[in-house]
């Protein structure tokens, strides 16, 4: 494997807050809420399962003082931390008890006003948006700059880009296929425009047939049946489709229950270490529903039975 290079080059970059005679600067160009930490954090609470996830990965993890209950990754160590309760509802004495010098949260998962008490409080809080896959790597940019390990945060954007071309390579620009995800029962929800799902079905070679819609929205049966999807997909999170949802929604819909797949919402909706597993089951699948090779032998989706079940 080749070098891995800081984040910040000097000689690419001089004159840039943060860079200076050829020394990184600890916080520079992290997007912080408030005044960021004036030394790299030893106790941080993350708000977000897939944050939680990536602080392992960029060798934080011992650092992680709090996370939620929904923060179930990486398996056998999770369970350690103490968590403050769920993303929506976080018991915020509690983080507050912890004494965090860094608290991360993600825009799309924690309400704006537990965000705000949490800054008035006077404690750094690093807000992260991604709703791309490029925004996706760049998130993994700054989580390492906040933590200190920007050398680990480069990595791991550089191998989302990597899956992301490589998927591009082998997608069929004229044969990508109709799916509707779907991420909810009652009512029917669905993902569109806007959103980092999207964004990786569409790394995946797939067309997301609401994406001209806002964000998430809600479809009656028939309106589900009137976008002609090649497939609907069925995700594990954040409500738990099983299979018999497929059948209750083949008989809805008139739709043929093949049509309905079980997927892992996991792999195709956490940001961050997990993101390039996503993009290589979304490439395998779309590659499926297609009838296509599979581009990536070496994905996680491998051992999971095939078409018309789980994905």
């Amino acid at each position: 494997m080749g070098s891995i290079v800081p984040r910040f080059e000097p000689e690419r970059h001089s004159g840039i807050p943060g860079v200076s005679d050829g020394v990184v600067r600890y916080g520079a160009e992290v997007p912080f809420l408030n005044a960021p930490p004036t030394a790299p954090p030893q106790r941080i609470v993350s708000l977000c399962p897939s944050v939680t996830e990536t602080l392992h990965f960029l060798g934080a993890w011992d650092r992680l003082v709090g996370r939620t209950r929904y923060c179930v990754h990486p398996k056998g160590l999770v369970h350690a931390v103490p968590h403050v309760k769920g993303t929506k509802t976080p018991d915020l004495p509690a983080v507050f008890a912890l004494k965090p010098d860094l608290v991360v949260a993600v825009k799309e998962e924690n309400r704006q006003e537990d965000i705000d008490l949490i800054v008035s409080g006077g404690v750094p809080l690093l807000l992260l948006d991604p709703n791309s896959v490029e925004e996706a790597a760049e998130a993994a940019r700054e989580l390492g700059d906040a933590v200190d390990c920007p050398m680990e945060g480069e990595l791991l954007a550089r191998r989302i880009g990597a899956a992301r071309d490589r998927a591009a390579r082998a997608m069929d620009p004229q044969q990508k296929p109709g799916v509707v995800y779907l991420i909810w029962s009652d009512p029917l929800m669905a993902v569109g425009g806007g959103t980092f799902i999207r964004s990786m079905l569409e790394a995946g070679g797939m067309r997301d047939l609401c994406g001209e819609r806002a964000r998430y929205p809600e479809l009656t049966a028939d309106e589900l049946v009137a976008l002609e999807p090649d497939a609907v997909l069925l995700s594990s999170e954040p409500f738990p489709f099983k299979e018999r949802h497929r059948t209750d929604l083949a008989q809805s819909t008139g739709l043929p229950v093949e049509r309905f797949v079980l997927v892992d919402g996991e792999l195709l909706s956490w940001h961050g270490s997990r993101t390039t597993r996503g993009i290589r089951y979304a490439a395998n699948l779309a590659a499926r529903l297609r009838s296509a090779p599979l581009p990536f032998l070496d994905a996680d989706d491998l051992a999971v039975p095939p078409r018309g079940r789980v994905w």
